[in-house]
C-alpha cells in the first residue's frame, strides 16, 4: 500500500465553492518529533484508505486492475462516499492527481487517465445518459471508477455487466483502527473501546474525535461516546402511540401503517397497496417531529429525520452537494427497508408555481424529491411523512398520489389533551388538581410550549434546591405581573372578563379560560363552526370587540389594547367583517366575490369600493354597540370577574363558568 501522497490542488467547476473558500485536501504534514503536537491528517481519507487497503488483502478485486479497467466501488454506506471517491484512485494506482470536484473527479494523465463516478441511483442522468458518457471514456482508453452505496438499486445494470472488477468495502472493524489511530494521536496502544460497534461509525465521528496532544484511549472514547449517541435517535421519541395526546389521526393512521408494514414484511400485502407518504401539517409546536419518530417506534422500523436545512448545511451549501444530501437519506432508507423518512419543514423548499428569483434553484430542488419519491418500486419499504406549517405553500405535484397522498392535521390540544400533557413533563411532580388548572390556562398554547414552561420551572426549582411547584410553572406562563401597576392589572382584567362573558353567553357550555400576563389572554376552546351564517358573523365579531367594550364600560374608556398589529382584536373583527361583505356575501354589498384575506388586498378593496368599506363599519359598529350593551346588562358579573382574574393570575374555565353562572342566577 502506497504512502499518502501531498497536498493536492482542486481544479473549477461551476458548482464548485469560490476559491476563498477551503477546500477539503489530502496532505503530507512534516512528523513532529512528539505525539503530543501531531496534528491529525483527513482521518476520514486514511480511514477510507484503510478500508481499500483491507479489501485488497482479502483478495478483492481479483486480477490485478489494468488502466482502461471498469471498476465498481461499493463503499458501506451514503456517509462514505465522499471518502471513499477520494481516496479510490491512490489506493487503486497508488497516484492522486489533480481533481476537478464532484460529478466525478477526474486525472487525464497520458501514464493513468481516470474518471471517478459517484452513482446514488438518481435521475440526475438517465441510465443511457451514464452508459453512453462511460462507454465514451472507455473509448479514450480512461479507466472508470463507479463509486456507489448499493450496487443494485444505484448502479444501472449494463455499467455491473460490464465492469471488470467490484469491490466491496465492508464497514470499519475494530482491525481497521490502529492506522486511524496513529494518524489521529500518534500512539496505538489502546485498551478501551473494544466493544464499539465499528459498522456505525461515520466519517465525521473520527474528525470530531480529534483532540490534540490525547492518547489513543482518549481518542477511543471519544469516538465511542458519538456512535453511542448516534444510535438515540429512535429512543428520542420517549412517548408511545397512546401518549399523543390531541391526535387522533396520527395514532388512528400509526395503527393502520404499523398492521400493514407487518402484513408487508410477512409477504401478505404488496408495497403498491400501502401508504407509503404522508403529510402532516398544523401550526408551529404542536409535535409534528415528536409524532413522525413515535409512528416509527411504534412501527418497529428505522427513522431518518432529515430536512433542507440538513441538506444545505453539508458541503460547500452548492446545488449538487444539497441534492446530494438528500439523495443519500433515500439511499440510506432503502438499504434499511423498511424505514421512515421524515421531511421536516417541506414549506421551505415552496412551490414551483411561485414567483421567485431562485425559481430555477427550487425547481431543481422539488424535481429531485419527486423522482425519489416516484415509483413503488424506486423506494420500497421506505414511508415519507413530511411536515409543514403550511400545507397550502407545498407544491401540488408532491401531494399527488403515491407521493405524500395523505394530509393528516395536527390542530392545537384541547383542556383534557393539555392536562395529559403536563402529566407527561412533570412527572408525577404536581397533583392531579394543579394540572386540571394549569390545562386550562394552557388553552391555545402547545405541547412545545408545555415543555418549553415544565423545564424553565424545573430550572428555577434547581436553582432553589427543591421539587417543581404548581407556581414555578404559572410564573413561567403568565409572566411577573409585578411589572404592571394595578391600575394596569385591572384594566387588562376587565378587557378579558369582556371576552369571557360575551364567549360564555354564547356557548355556556365551553366557557373560557382567563390569564393576566404576557399582555393578558383569553383561551377559548376549539369549536367546530361548520356553517358561517350573518348570525354567526355578527356574534364573532361581538366576540371579537368584547374586550375593548369592556374596558370602555368599567374603565370609563378604551384603551390601545384591542387595536394595533395585525393580531389584534380590532385587525381580526375587520378583516372578518370584509370578509363577510367581499367574499362570503352575506351583506348588504350584492353577490361578487372579492379577495381580502390579507392586508395589502383588504385595504385596496376597501379603497376601491366605497361601498364595502361603509358596509364593514356598519357591522363593525353594530357589533360593537351590541357588544357594549351586553357588558352593561350584565356589569356586575364582568367586575366580579376582573377582581377574581386580579387576585388570582389565572382562572380556569370551570372557575370562570361558576363566577358567570352565579352572576346570571336569579336573586
Amino acid at each position: 500500500m502506497a504512502k499518502i501522497p501531498g497536498p493536492a490542488t482542486s481544479g473549477g467547476s461551476s458548482d464548485d465553492p469560490p476559491d476563498n473558500e477551503p477546500v477539503n485536501q489530502v496532505g503530507d504534514a512534516a512528523e513532529p518529533e512528539t505525539p503530543a503536537a501531531k496534528p491529525a491528517r483527513d482521518l476520514p481519507l486514511v480511514a477510507a484508505d484503510a478500508l481499500f487497503h483491507a479489501a485488497l488483502q482479502a483478495g478483492q478485486p481479483g486480477p490485478k486492475i489494468e488502466n482502461g479497467d471498469v471498476i465498481i466501488v461499493e463503499a458501506p454506506s451514503a456517509d462514505w462516499l465522499r471518502p471513499v471517491m477520494e481516496a479510490a484512485p491512490f489506493a487503486l494506482f497508488g497516484r492522486l492527481e489533480p481533481l476537478p470536484k464532484f460529478r466525478g473527479l477526474s486525472a487525464r494523465t497520458d501514464e493513468c487517465p481516470y474518471r471517478v463516478f459517484e452513482c446514488l441511483g438518481s435521475k440526475e442522468k438517465s441510465q443511457d445518459s451514464l452508459v453512453n458518457e462511460i462507454a465514451i471514456e472507455i473509448a479514450e482508453g480512461c479507466t472508470i471508477i463507479i463509486v456507489t452505496a448499493d450496487i443494485d438499486l444505484a448502479v444501472p445494470k449494463p455499467i455491473r455487466d460490464s465492469a471488470d472488477h467490484i469491490l466491496a468495502l465492508r464497514h470499519p472493524t475494530a482491525d481497521w483502527l490502529e492506522r486511524v489511530l496513529v494518524e489521529a494521536t500518534g500512539d496505538n496502544q489502546v485498551e478501551a473501546g473494544r466493544d464499539i460497534n465499528w459498522a456505525d461509525v461515520k466519517p465525521d465521528m473520527l474528525k470530531l474525535a480529534v483532540r490534540r496532544g490525547q492518547s489513543a484511549n482518549d481518542f477511543v472514547h471519544r469516538l465511542a461516546k458519538l456512535v453511542v449517541a448516534a444510535r438515540r435517535p429512535n429512543q428520542g421519541a420517549k412517548l408511545r402511540l397512546d401518549d399523543l395526546h390531541g391526535m387522533p389521526e396520527v395514532i388512528k393512521w400509526a395503527k393502520s401503517l404499523a398492521a400493514d408494514i407487518c402484513d408487508y414484511k410477512a409477504g401478505r400485502l404488496a408495497w403498491s397497496d400501502m401508504d407509503r407518504g404522508a403529510l402532516m401539517w398544523g401550526p408551529p409546536g404542536v409535535g409534528k417531529t415528536l409524532a413522525a419518530r413515535t409512528i416509527a417506534d411504534y412501527c418497529g422500523v428505522t427513522f431518518f429525520a432529515t430536512s433542507y436545512s440538513a441538506w444545505q448545511g453539508t458541503g460547500s451549501g452548492h446545488l449538487g452537494d444539497v441534492t446530494r444530501a438528500a439523495r443519500a437519506v433515500f439511499l440510506e432508507a432503502r438499504k434499511a427497508a423498511p424505514a421512515i423518512i421524515f421531511l421536516d419543514e417541506l414549506d421551505t423548499i415552496g412551490s414551483r408555481e411561485s414567483d421567485s428569483k431562485h425559481g430555477d434553484w427550487w425547481r431543481s430542488i422539488i424535481n429531485m424529491l419527486l423522482e425519489e419519491l416516484d415509483g413503488a418500486a424506486a423506494r420500497e419499504g421506505v414511508i415519507v411523512v413530511g411536515a409543514t406549517n403550511y400545507p397550502g405553500n407545498i407544491d401540488p405535484a408532491l401531494k399527488r398520489s403515491g407521493r405524500l397522498d395523505r394530509e393528516i392535521q395536527i390542530g392545537l390540544p384541547d383542556t383534557a389533551a393539555l392536562e395529559r400533557i403536563f402529566a407527561v413533563y412533570v412527572d408525577d411532580a404536581l397533583p392531579k388538581a394543579d394540572l386540571v388548572r394549569l390545562a386550562g390556562l394552557a388553552i391555545g398554547h402547545t405541547g412545545a410550549d408545555v415543555a418549553a414552561w415544565v423545564r424553565r420551572a424545573r430550572r428555577t426549582a434547581r436553582e432553589r434546591r427543591r421539587d417543581i411547584t404548581f407556581d414555578d410553572v404559572m410564573h413561567e406562563i403568565v409572566g411577573d405581573a409585578a411589572e404592571h401597576d394595578r391600575a394596569d392589572l385591572h384594566r387588562i382584567a376587565a378587557h378579558e372578563a369582556g371576552h369571557a362573558l360575551i364567549a360564555t353567553l354564547q356557548n355556556p357550555a365551553v366557557p373560557p379560560s382567563l390569564m393576566i400576563g404576557n399582555g393578558g389572554q383569553t383561551a377559548l376552546s376549539a369549536t367546530s363552526r361548520r356553517v358561517i351564517t350573518p348570525k354567526e358573523v355578527d356574534n364573532m365579531l361581538m366576540l371579537a370587540l368584547a374586550g375593548r367594550a369592556a374596558e370602555e364600560i368599567i374603565c370609563g374608556a378604551p384603551s390601545a389594547g384591542a387595536g394595533g398589529p395585525a393580531h389584534s382584536d380590532l385587525a381580526k373583527a375587520t378583516r372578518l367583517a370584509a370578509m363577510a361583505e367581499a367574499s362570503y356575501c352575506l351583506g348588504s354589498t350584492g353577490l361578487i366575490w372579492s379577495d381580502v384575506d390579507n392586508a395589502e388586498q383588504l385595504h385596496t378593496q376597501l379603497a376601491l369600493r366605497p361601498g364595502t368599506e361603509a358596509a364593514v363599519r356598519h357591522r363593525l359598529d353594530q357589533a360593537y354597540e351590541a357588544a357594549k350593551a351586553t357588558i352593561v346588562a350584565h356589569q356586575p358579573v364582568v367586575e366580579k370577574l376582573a377582581a377574581a382574574l386580579v387576585d388570582r393570575m389565572i382562572l380556569t374555565p370551570e372557575e370562570v363558568g361558576e363566577i358567570i353562572k352565579g352572576g346570571l342566577a336569579p336573586s
